[in-house]
């Protein structure tokens, strides 16, 4: 038992700095959103939906809080339950730095209730579960995605066209292509 004690220390110094730098290496949650829990991990459409926000408000203005040009709808941020839109993504890092100083100066606001559309959390386009980070606003009407391919228009329904630009096939169309 003493000489497995050395080997064991000796084991712990370098499985635990490994197992460490394995959730290290895990990705990022890239949203900036305060009231918003992270994305779902990617599983097939039978997982259960993601978790999204019940009840959100469009703060509808003209100019960027934070450049003073115009605010775009395709560039916009989730924070306290609230939809605030920005004139580039550059902004958005910009804003989460001090949201209550960048929200002080958002003039003549008006704020609109959205109704979610996919309240089952799921992606309207492939069935998986959707991501509170990626959305899309129509009308007062709000849609949450599984990825930002999903939002294009034209996207051809139970595919999604994943950021290297190849598409992910649904199991009926992988049988079909063999």
């Amino acid at each position: 038992m003493k000489r497995c004690l050395p080997f064991l220390a000796l084991f712990g110094l370098f499985a635990f700095p490994m197992m460490v730098s394995a959730e290290e290496k895990a990705p990022a949650q890239t949203a900036a959103k305060a009231d918003v829990p992270a994305p779902a991990a990617k599983t097939d459409a039978a997982a259960p939906a993601a978790t999204l926000p019940e009840k959100l408000v469009d703060v509808q203005y003209k100019l960027c809080p934070i450049k003073g040009k115009e605010a775009k709808p395709e560039f916009a941020l989730i924070y306290d339950g609230k939809v605030y839109h920005f004139c580039c993504k550059g902004c958005i890092p910009e804003f989460t730095k001090d949201p209550k100083a960048a929200i002080a100066k958002i003039k003549d606001a008006k704020e609109v209730p959205l109704t979610i559309t996919n309240k089952d959390g799921k992606c309207p386009q492939t069935g998986e579960p959707a991501k509170a980070d990626v959305f899309s606003i129509n009308d007062n009407k709000i849609t949450f995605y599984c990825c930002p391919a999903c939002i294009k228009p034209g996207a051809k329904p139970g595919v999604c066209p994943d950021a290297s630009g190849s598409m992910n096939m649904n199991k009926e169309e992988k049988k079909d292509s063999k």
